[in-house]
């Protein structure tokens, strides 16, 4: 999937408007970024609305929606042994899951969120951007 053709893109308020591909990143709620030299990590929360386990050992592709109703797709790598149940349940009850240290990526078969080394997660976090969501679905 990733491939020459990668480039890693800056977040950025208008990252969207030149890039119609689906789906589009900039729409899921940011809470956090770092930006520290060469690494652009974005934490992001949002509803399942559709998971699925991939290919390689305990990896999963999820879609997250956020509170306007926008999604953008999720690839977790690697997970723990001991959270893939976590994973698996809160897909199947479309639960709202915080991730943080997600690296943006832009290719040409779209935009997408793929974990790093530094990747965590939370389902149902008691959070505001998380309170938001609940309120809406």
């Amino acid at each position: 999937m990733i491939n020459h053709a990668t480039t890693f893109t800056r977040l950025a308020s208008d990252f969207a408007s030149g890039y119609p591909l689906y789906p589009i990143v900039s729409t899921v709620t940011t809470v956090a970024q770092d930006h520290t030299n060469k690494r652009r990590l974005v934490d992001v929360v949002g509803k399942i609305v559709w998971g699925n386990r991939i290919r390689q050992l305990r990896s999963f592709e999820l879609i997250l929606q956020d509170e306007t109703g926008n999604v953008t797709k999720l690839l977790l790598y690697n997970v723990p042994a001991n959270l893939m149940i976590k994973v698996i349940v809160a897909t199947y009850n479309k639960s709202i899951l915080y991730v943080s240290c997600m690296k943006l990526v832009h290719n040409n078969l779209g935009n997408l969120l793929v974990s790093t080394v530094l990747t965590d997660f939370d389902v149902e976090p008691q959070m505001y951007e998380a309170d938001r969501i609940r309120a809406r679905y």
